[in-house]
């Protein structure tokens, strides 16, 4: 029973809060893709203007893929923390392997029948590779993951070259407009008419095309994830981010990428907003995310230590304990306000009325997820993923959660004691 016993009282609070954050700001990013066509540009389809050419920029610099990278940044530690758990019992991978197959599972099923811009599956697929890296020393991971950096950014510049062959300004171009079944997916007006008019069966028929697509391009956007995740890795090993100032080394390093990161994307700000016909997005999505995903990561992190914004951080942790339940209510949510099922607002708004459905959504998955944790140790979603891998079923209440511990069978630590690490630090070459 300890072994799936929700951690109630050693949770580590930064991660919740760190979840919780990017669970919420990746909607900024996905937006346009759950209220218009994704055959352009995503949001610059709908830039009209200077002004909206200059938000988009600003949201390209400092949203896309970042938040998508962060999600992976946090996957990768917590590996580090389940093969910690695991290395306690003498095991790995153990249920890692089906804990993992059941999350790609999970993916597929919310591409197919809810939203077709799915990341779990990603992720499941990225963590299959990384979970070989687990037994590497410091040296080992960071020549990987600067190699998977390396062609992150090699493909950036490919697919933004590529950016300019597609139709630009909210043009309805590109493929055969007459194209019917799987293959209306690849076109602007095919995705209109499915989520706009169409039925929940030209809605799946479209997205297993979208979705399809999406998986195809792992391939471009997997080294980022990988390197995300690798770095996460060894920041797990150690709980820097759950006390960054007894890493202080580490935690200046790891800020120093951070601003690293911000400077080259803003040095992008300009030049995106111009307009220019080289699509600068996909360079900052695939490459020049991962640097400043990492440095939002552990300001926030020193930010959680250092008890600052504490009436904001204590509702963003409470969204990170159910941040998987979250993500699939947002994409429910999402989509209930423009596929034709619910509002039908698909291709309908503009640019700026796009981001005012942002906080809409935040108010009810915000709402679910403060009051479903008054009462739940852990979300639906996560409570069935969490049974179905162990094999057994998980306590759900807090009530049952704290029952299952009684009798001195309390869960393991969910991060090694800073004092006794489970790692050589002689194979080390990541400062402390």
């Amino acid at each position: 029973m300890a072994a799936i016993t929700p951690t109630l009282q050693n949770r580590i609070q930064s991660l919740d809060v760190l979840r919780g954050f990017a669970i919420l700001m990746i909607l900024v990013a996905n937006i346009w893709a759950f209220g218009h066509v994704q055959l352009g540009t995503g949001p610059n389809m709908l830039v009209k203007d200077a002004l909206t050419g200059w938000a988009d920029a600003f949201q390209t610099v400092f949203v896309s893929g970042k938040f998508r990278g962060m999600l992976s940044f946090l996957f990768g530690v917590g590996l580090a923390l389940q093969f910690n758990k695991a290395q306690r019992t003498g095991a790995w991978p153990g249920s890692y392997v089906k804990r993992t197959l059941l999350l790609l599972l999970l993916g597929c099923i919310h591409g197919l029948l809810i939203w077709y811009g799915d990341i779990l599956a990603a992720y499941a697929l990225t963590a299959l590779i990384a979970m070989w890296f687990v037994n590497a020393d410091d040296r080992t991971l960071i020549l990987v993951a600067g190699i998977m950096l390396a062609i992150s950014l090699v493909f950036g510049v490919g697919l933004g070259f590529l950016g300019t062959l597609a139709p630009k300004g909210g043009e309805m171009g590109g493929a055969d407009p007459g194209a019917t079944g799987i293959m209306a997916a690849f076109t602007e007006q095919g995705q209109v008419a499915a989520y706009q008019t169409g039925t929940y069966l030209d809605q799946v028929i479209n997205r297993v095309g979208m979705f399809g697509a999406g998986l195809c391009l792992f391939f471009f956007f997997g080294p980022a994830l990988l390197t995300s995740f690798l770095v996460g890795m060894i920041v797990g090993r150690r709980g820097i981010l759950a006390a960054p100032s007894r890493h202080p080394q580490a935690t200046k390093m790891l800020s120093a990428v951070g601003f690293v990161g911000l400077f080259f994307n803003l040095l992008a700000l300009p030049i995106h907003a111009s307009g220019t016909t080289f699509d600068f997005s996909m360079l900052v999505e695939s490459g020049l995310n991962i640097p400043l995903s990492i440095g939002y990561a552990i300001w926030l992190a020193i930010a959680v230590e250092k008890g600052l914004f504490k009436p904001i951080t204590s509702v963003l942790a409470r969204v990170g304990t159910v941040a998987l339940s979250v993500y699939l209510l947002t994409s429910v949510v999402s989509t209930a306000i423009f596929y034709s099922w619910g509002g039908a607002l698909f291709a309908k708004l503009n640019y700026w009325q796009m981001l005012g459905v942002v906080p809409v959504v935040w108010v009810i998955v915000v709402a679910f997820a403060l009051m479903w944790t008054k009462k739940f140790a852990m979300g639906p979603v996560e409570w069935l993923w969490r049974s179905a891998s162990s094999g057994a079923k998980a306590p759900f209440t807090k009530a049952a959660a704290l029952d299952a511990t009684k009798g001195g069978i309390v869960p393991p630590p969910i991060a090694p004691p800073p004092a006794a690490p489970t790692y050589d630090p002689n194979r080390s070459s990541w400062p402390q």
